[in-house]
């Protein structure tokens, strides 16, 4: 255990509380502004997957939010490469949501 935790409250009607119904629980969530701009882009999640990867516990949950559908298949495939496996999808007015865990 590292002896810190991370806390991550998500606003009512965000697309992260969209996609927090992928997962009972998560240590993080990787999401949009609260005007619902995306301010995490697909290149740029994909390089704090290692980064990610290392702060989150064995088995850990993460929720990545707020990337254009269009950016999914990519991601899933730096997923693998980084040992995460999706838990599941959310799509929504072609934003794409993905729960993951580390292997």
């Amino acid at each position: 255990m590292s002896g810190w935790a991370i806390e991550v409250r998500v606003p009512p009607g965000s697309r992260a509380a969209t996609a927090a119904r992928l997962v009972e629980w998560t240590e993080l969530a990787v999401e949009e502004r609260a005007d619902g701009t995306p301010n995490i882009l697909q290149t740029v999640n994909s390089a704090l997957l290692p980064t990610i990867r290392q702060a989150l516990r064995p088995a850990g949950r993460a929720i990545f939010a707020g990337m254009e559908q269009e950016e999914a298949e990519e991601f899933l495939t730096m997923l693998n490469q980084e040992a995460f496996d999706p838990i599941d999808e959310e799509c929504d007015a072609g934003w794409w949501a993905v729960a993951a865990h580390c292997r």
